[in-house]
């Protein structure tokens, strides 16, 4: 099941190019009725956006949920491609999260997406700071 979920997360059907303040930009796959930046600005930390400047590395975030609530997040540092902001590929050192929302109506499933990607992101900036120099990114 887990597995079945993270090819889905890996090939999202929908990119939603998003662009927080100067500071970092977040690319969104599978997340229409939310604005990815301002769901975890607060959690971006100074240590990560000076590692990785906003022209050369964005927030890679892959989103799926199901009508029943079963909820996944996968957050990574992936490099921009190309000259303009907002293409990107996903990451390969990825943090990923996955719950189930208590409520299965609209309100609830938006909320599960949230806590998901913001549990997800919380996890990526706690290893960021954990190292001496943000070591959070792999090219391989």
């Amino acid at each position: 099941m887990i597995i079945k979920i993270v090819l889905l997360i890996c090939f999202g059907l929908l990119t939603l190019k998003a662009h927080a303040s100067s500071f970092f930009t977040v690319t969104c796959t599978g997340l229409q009725e939310l604005s990815c930046p301002e769901q975890i600005n607060d959690i971006v930390s100074e240590k990560f956006t000076r590692k990785f400047p906003v022209n050369k590395f964005q927030i890679s975030l892959v989103m799926l949920q199901t009508t029943n609530g079963i909820t996944a997040a996968r957050v990574s540092v992936a490099p921009v491609l190309g000259d303009e902001i907002g293409y990107t590929t996903i990451g390969t050192k990825a943090w990923l999260v996955t719950n189930i929302a208590e409520d299965t109506g609209r309100t609830g499933l938006i909320k599960a997406k949230v806590d998901a990607i913001r549990s997800a992101t919380k996890d990526m900036m706690d290893e960021c700071e954990k190292t001496s120099d943000c070591d959070i990114y792999s090219k391989k």
